[in-house]
Parts: C-alpha cells; sequence; structure tokens
C-alpha cells in the first residue's frame, strides 16, 4: 500500500477551500485499497464540532513556533517545521508522495527531500499571483503578500513535481506568469460534500411590498464587492431589501453601515463569522446570494449556494464563470460595477419562478457533476496512479 502525506494549515476550523480539501482528502482511505492518506496539520481543536469521527487517527500535530516579532515570516516557519515533521513520520514509515495543501509549504521538502517522493501542491488564490496595491485592502496585506509570500510561491511553483490549480482560471495564471511546463499543473477543483447539502429549489415569486432577502457571505468584504452589492440594491429603488452580511468582523461595521447610510430601502443585519450550519441555514431561508466578487479564484460560497439550490447572483471575475457554467446557473454582472449589478439583480427578481427553478436545477446537477467531494477524491486517486509506479 502506497503512503500518502497531506500537509495541511487548516483542518479543524474553517470555511475555506483548503479546509473542505483536508477534511476531504482522508476519506481515501474508505474508498482505496491502494493508498494510505495520513494528514500533519497545526490546527487541531479539541472537540471540534465539524471533525469525522475517529478522523484524527490519521492525524498528525504540527507544532510551529515562532517569536511574535517575526510573524511576518510565518510561511518559511511552517516551511521548515513541516520538513521536520515529515523527516519524523519518515523513521517509522515509508512516504511515497506528500500533497501540500497550502504549495507554498512544500518548498524546504522539495529541496531536502528524496527525489524520489513525489511532492505536489495546491495554489489556491490568486494574491501572490496578482500581486498589486490595488488588488489588496491595504498597504500591510500589499507588503505581506509582495514580499514575504509570493517567493515562497513562486520557488514552490518552480520546484514541485506537480502544481494543482483549484480553477481553470488560476491554472491560466500559473502558466502565463510563471511559465512552467504545461504538464506540471493540473486543474483541482475546490469541492464541497454537496451530498450533505439539502436541495431547496427556489419557488418564491416576489409580491408589491415584501421584502426581498439577499445574503452576502465573504470574509473580505472589500475583495468580495460588499460596497458594490450595497450601491446595486440602492439603486433598486422600488423594492425593500434586507441584506444579512456573514464573514465581516465587528471593526468592518461602521464602514459598512456608513455605505447603506443614503438608501432607505435597505435594512442591514451583520451576523458576523458563524458556523457552516448556520451559514447552511441563512442560505435556505434567503432569496438570494449574492457576492459580486472584483476578484475570485473560484468562489466555493457559489457552489454551496447552488448546492443548497438559492437563486446566485455574481460577478463575471476570475474563476466565477467557472461555477455558474457562464451563467447558466444564475446571473452574472460585470465587476467593479454597480450599475450591471443592479441589473441582474433585477432580472432575478423578476424572472419568472420557472427560471429561477430551471437554473436551480441546473446548478444543483453541475455542481454534482463537478464540485463534489467525491469527484475531486477521484481525480486525485487518477492523478497519483498516473504520479506513482
Amino acid at each position: 500500500m502506497k503512503k500518502i502525506l497531506v500537509c495541511s494549515a487548516d483542518f479543524d476550523y474553517g470555511v475555506t477551500g483548503a479546509f473542505h480539501f483536508a477534511r476531504f482528502i482522508l476519506d481515501i482511505n474508505d474508498i482505496s485499497d491502494r493508498y494510505c492518506v495520513w494528514l500533519l496539520t497545526e490546527d487541531i481543536v479539541e472537540n471540534s464540532p465539524q471533525r469525522k469521527e475517529n478522523s484524527l487517527k490519521m492525524v498528525r500535530k504540527v507544532d510551529i513556533k515562532y517569536p511574535s516579532f517575526l510573524r511576518p515570516f510565518i510561511h518559511y516557519f511552517r516551511n521548515w517545521a513541516y520538513y521536520r515533521a515529515i523527516r519524523r513520520f519518515q523513521k517509522e514509515q515509508r512516504v511515497d508522495a506528500i500533497i501540500f495543501n497550502q504549495a507554498m509549504f512544500g518548498v524546504a521538502a522539495r529541496l531536502f527531500l528524496s527525489k524520489n517522493i513525489k511532492i505536489m501542491g495546491i495554489i489556491h488564490d490568486d494574491h501572490s499571483l496578482l500581486t498589486s496595491r490595488q488588488s489588496l485592502p491595504n498597504f500591510k496585506s500589499y507588503i505581506f503578500y509582495r514580499y514575504f509570500q509570493r517567493p515562497l510561491e513562486i520557488l514552490a511553483i518552480h520546484s514541485l513535481d506537480i502544481v494543482f490549480a483549484n480553477s481553470k482560471y488560476i491554472e491560466e495564471l500559473i502558466l502565463e506568469k510563471r511559465r512552467i511546463p504545461k504538464k506540471r499543473v493540473l486543474k483541482l477543483y475546490q469541492t464541497v460534500d454537496v451530498k450533505a447539502i439539502a436541495f431547496v429549489p427556489q419557488t418564491w415569486q416576489y409580491t408589491e411590498g415584501a421584502t426581498i432577502e439577499v445574503l452576502f457571505v465573504k470574509a473580505g468584504y472589500v475583495r468580495g464587492g460588499l460596497e458594490d452589492l450595497i450601491k446595486a440594491l440602492g439603486a433598486i429603488g422600488n423594492y425593500h431589501f434586507q441584506l444579512t452580511i456573514v464573514g465581516t468582523t465587528q471593526e468592518a461595521k461602521a464602514v459598512i453601515e456608513e455605505w447603506a447610510k443614503p438608501f432607505q430601502n435597505l435594512l442591514l443585519l451583520l451576523k458576523g463569522i458563524l458556523p457552516p450550519n448556520e451559514v447552511s441555514n441563512l442560505m435556505q431561508t434567503h432569496h438570494i446570494l449574492c457576492i459580486p466578487a472584483r476578484k475570485e479564484a473560484l468562489g466555493l460560497a457559489n457552489v454551496e449556494g447552488l448546492a443548497h439550490g438559492i437563486s446566485v447572483v455574481t460577478t463575471r471575475v476570475g474563476g466565477i464563470p467557472e461555477v455558474l457554467d457562464n451563467g447558466q446557473c444564475g446571473w452574472l454582472a460585470e465587476p467593479n460595477n454597480p450599475d450591471s449589478l443592479a441589473d441582474a439583480l433585477r432580472s432575478c427578481i423578476e424572472s419568472p419562478q420557472s427560471e429561477r427553478t430551471t437554473k436551480s436545477l441546473y446548478g444543483r446537477n453541475y455542481v454534482e457533476k463537478y464540485f463534489s467531494k467525491e469527484v475531486m477524491l477521484d481525480n486525485i486517486i487518477d492523478i497519483l496512479n498516473e504520479s506513482i509506479k
């Protein structure tokens, strides 16, 4: 049996694609008799409510220690910590391949481990591929990505045996910006457990005077286009909206309320950071999921929205059109364009109930086909079969 090590900074806490990948990858142990998967992670929380029962038997804790004043170099410390953890694991068992959930953490392993071990890594976002002052929320973030994270990611992309891109958009960016052989870059979509999500297809029809409930789910509210959404809803003055905002911290409250102040037809509900089950409940009770991202590698919240059956209105940017099958599953607007977004929202609201239901059914089938954990696991196994002889 071939031994696969997965190294991940995320495991017990999170909602990102990297978090889901770390959880799902251990399921290979249940579906394959050729591979045994172990996980090395720093993220183990006692009594985690999201963790699969007995999953810890295949998980090893990685300790990362560094002085607080060296926090900008945390990814370099992670490289060394995971490399040392791998070497400790090798004293017990053979290692045939290593998958780094974040490719940049695998540089030290590739430099110092045997070339006979296949080392792979995932690029989950475009922060380092498209680092610019305008694309990040503040100057501090720009300095971190530009001068601390990007050099590691460049080294990882050029040195690892296989680089996974979480969308066709990221795959094309890697090939354009880093100019490595195409055979070393493989697309591997971020996924969700679609079968675990209850499908509630859209059946609502707007009636005059009713409030339309719109849901926004994104930690990075600037990158997520929240300001554009507020302006777009305010511009549709003949409707009343309740905008529920999930993922933002209390520090952002004053800014968001200032954006909404000019619009009398808009009620804000700031929910903060919620556990996945509460986000799922909101997706089943709201009319529209709208995250009009200004930049987005894939948009996993849209995948979850389609799986639930909520109407999805978003932007034509990054990997989002891949998720919505270029608008077959929902409504697409131009990024950074509140007027275009207002038109898309109005089109969704004023569409016949049958059209929204058709898009909901198509969206559910589409994510089952391309963005389910079962599809991702099958793809990983196929890649391992090709890579490990």
